[in-house]
């Protein structure tokens, strides 16, 4: 009899402790309402942790949490606008490279079509002369015509002025935004500062090409030649020009820049006279070598090729004066005077297209 009544309050365990899961509560008639098992099923649904009112850990974690999001709000927004900002100007930076690839590799594929037509060129002037007999005697000078090298230096410019222009903009429209910071500042002086340098190189290969041609100053505009030095613009008159447009100046700086136009003027006379001399040497060596009928004119042509040193020396006091003014002014002024610089050589050049209009419409 004992072993049945254990028997049957097992298996009313068992079977309370199944129906524990379910929410709705178990007809009272088969459980007695008293039961201590009955109660934790009935109730333990209400209890749940996954729904119904939060306990005071979990309540006290979420408010903590959204305070600390509110105070982190701020901070996060000004974030993500500067990282907006960085990823902008590196975007911007990365065309302005990839145009710049494109262009070289344009130059590169020019420079190589036209070295092809010279040699086409030598090898039909050669079937000329061997079907007419001719013996035409080619001076080592004109072995490699020089107008290859001279006609991808003046396509070179042209992309170089066009990219001048760009950074020109760049530097005035710095200055509009007072938002801008002197280390942004700092990357657009650099880069028209080396974009300056770039001119000089490309000149440096004209000038292996045909000194008396970058001389001469044919690439340049007409009123451009009017102010032209040694293959470029003078240092002196530059300083002259970007003074009055530097704002806060210093007595010191005042000062160090005008003891530097003096300097520059210095260097300018010395260079000039020494082209003077140049050119005077050289007629005598012509004339000398016509009496002795030395058709050779080893002498002149050494003389020639001075120079080449002499507007390598122009562009070198041109580099110097471009550095001077990155040390010797502020990062906002040096910007002020790399945007007076650029305006005043790209007027120059209006000016010059104005002036070749008025005489074509006066024709």
């Amino acid at each position: 009899m004992g072993c049945v009544v254990l028997f049957t309050f097992e298996l009313r365990f068992c079977l309370l402790k199944m129906k524990s899961t379910y929410t709705q509560p178990i007809a009272s008639e088969r459980v007695d309402i008293c039961d201590p098992i009955y109660q934790l099923g009935t109730w333990g649904g209400d209890f749940n942790g996954n729904r119904g009112f939060p306990s005071l850990p979990e309540a006290t974690m979420t408010l903590e949490a959204q305070k600390c999001e509110g105070d982190n709000q701020l901070p996060l927004e000004i974030e993500k606008t500067l990282h907006n900002q960085v990823v902008g100007r590196l975007t911007q930076h990365c065309e302005y490279s990839r145009r710049y690839r494109m262009r070289k590799k344009a130059y590169l594929q020019h420079l190589e079509i036209i070295d092809r037509r010279v040699v086409q060129l030598e090898q039909e002037l050669k079937q000329i002369k061997q079907q007419r007999g001719l013996h035409l005697i080619i001076p080592p000078s004109l072995a490699k015509p020089s107008a290859a090298g001279i006609t991808a230096f003046e396509m070179a410019y042209r992309n170089w002025v066009e990219e001048q222009t760009r950074y020109t903009n760049g530097l005035r429209n710095a200055l509009l935004h007072s938002n801008v910071g002197d280390e942004e500042l700092q990357i657009h002086v650099q880069s028209c500062r080396n974009h300056y340098i770039d001119l000089f190189n490309i000149k440096a290969i004209a000038l292996k090409a045909d000194a008396c041609y970058v001389m001469s100053g044919l690439w340049k505009t007409p009123v451009e030649r009017l102010f032209f030095w040694m293959g470029g613009f003078r240092p002196s008159l530059i300083l002259r020009i970007i003074l009055p447009h530097l704002e806060a100046l210093t007595e010191e700086q005042h000062h160090d820049i005008s003891s530097l136009c003096g300097t520059y003027r210095d260097v300018e006379d010395r260079l000039t006279q020494a082209l003077i001399l140049h050119n005077h040497f050289l007629g005598v060596s012509i004339l000398a070598s016509r009496r002795g009928k030395d058709w050779q004119m080893s002498s002149a042509i050494e003389k020639l090729e001075y120079l080449y040193r002499l507007v390598d020396q122009g562009d070198h006091f041109r580099k110097i004066m471009l550095d001077k003014i990155c040390s010797l002014l502020t990062t906002r002024q040096a910007t002020q005077a790399l945007v007076a610089m650029g305006e005043y050589l790209e007027r120059l050049r209006n000016l010059s297209s104005l002036w070749a209009e008025s005489l074509h419409s006066a024709s």
